[in-house]
Order: structure tokens, then C-alpha cells, then sequence
């Protein structure tokens, strides 16, 4: 008898559980994704799609679990024109950098919010490889805004790294190894 009201007190708690989360709509159309990397003497900003995001809210409307898939495909560099702007597009596409060839995904999945309010763990997967990182956020109006700074070496994006170059090399100019992303997720 004791095991069926362990039971159904299980079923009742889960249930509750459930109903207090809500499912985050994204509309992909009015969403976007962010990248800014800085070099010395510069900086270059851009935009990449979102292919697909689900992202559920507990009861108290903070990210509980989430997951954003990006086409790098469609990576696009946002402060140049003409030529330089496709030739950057280019070489981000090409296997100095993200490879979108071999690579035509990236992703953040969030399994749980880390109880801190605006910030979650998850897991950012660029070039089939998987590192931990914490997302900060705020969600406001109907939509969240979210940060992510990011080491490109941890992804195996070594172009023109410091950390690789020789002294001269690194006096003629590097790209810095972190890269910044900002999620913008509208609601429907």
C-alpha cells in the first residue's frame, strides 16, 4: 500500500511540475544571432541564422532547458562592404575558421538552470566540439537577450592566434581568442 502512495504522490509532484513550466515560442523570423571578434587595431561584427530553438521557462520564468542550433552557413559579416565584406564572409566559412563545409551547425543546449537568476550552464558545440559555458541573460518584454564570451582555441579556431604565433608574428597583428555572442529570442 505504501509503495502506491509513493507512487502517486510521484505522479502528483511531477505533474505539478510540469504544468508550472512554460514552453519560450520563438519566432526565428524576428530572432537573431550576434558575433563580434576583436584584432589588434580593429574589430569585425556579424550576424548568423538560427535554424531551431526550444526553450522552456519554470514557474518562476527563468530558462530551464533550452536548445539553439545556428547555420554557419549563413555566417555574414555586418561592418564591411563590397569585397572585403566577401572575402571576411569567406575566409569564416573556410577551414581557418569555422569550416562550414564539414560544420554546417553550431548549438547551445541548456539541461538545467544553474539557480543563479539570468544565468544558465550549458554546453556550446562549434565544429562537432562540445565545451561548457555560462550564458547570461535577461528575459524582458517578450524576449531574452543572452551573452556568451567565448575562447575560438577552444573550438580548434587558431587562425592568427596569440597563443600560437611566434613574437614577430604576434608584433604584425593576431585576432584575440575571445569572441563575443549575443542571442536575441523573440517570442511569437
Amino acid at each position: 500500500m505504501k509503495k502506491y502512495l509513493v507512487l502517486i504522490l510521484a505522479v502528483i509532484l511531477s505533474s505539478n511540475i510540469l504544468q508550472a513550466q512554460q514552453v519560450f515560442e520563438v519566432d526565428l523570423g524576428k530572432s537573431k544571432v550576434e558575433w563580434l571578434a576583436k584584432k589588434v587595431g580593429g574589430q569585425h561584427n556579424g550576424l548568423v541564422s538560427i535554424q531551431k530553438a526550444n526553450i522552456t521557462l519554470n514557474s518562476q520564468g527563468e530558462v530551464s532547458q533550452a536548445s539553439i542550433v545556428m547555420d554557419m552557413s549563413s555566417i555574414t559579416v555586418e561592418d564591411l562592404t563590397g569585397g572585403a565584406k566577401n572575402s571576411l564572409t569567406n575566409h569564416l566559412k573556410n577551414p581557418d575558421f569555422f569550416n562550414t563545409e564539414d560544420y554546417q551547425e553550431a548549438s547551445f543546449t541548456v539541461k538545467n538552470g544553474n539557480g543563479e537568476l539570468g544565468e544558465v550552464l550549458g554546453l556550446l558545440t562549434i565544429k562537432d566540439i562540445s565545451k561548457e559555458y555560462t550564458l547570461q541573460y535577461e528575459l524582458k518584454e517578450g524576449e531574452i537577450k543572452g551573452k556568451l564570451v567565448i575562447d575560438r582555441t577552444d573550438f580548434d579556431i587558431m587562425y592568427k592566434s596569440k597563443s600560437i604565433l611566434d613574437p614577430k608574428a604576434v608584433a604584425d597583428g593576431f585576432i584575440y581568442d575571445d569572441f563575443t555572442i549575443t542571442f536575441t529570442l523573440s517570442e511569437r
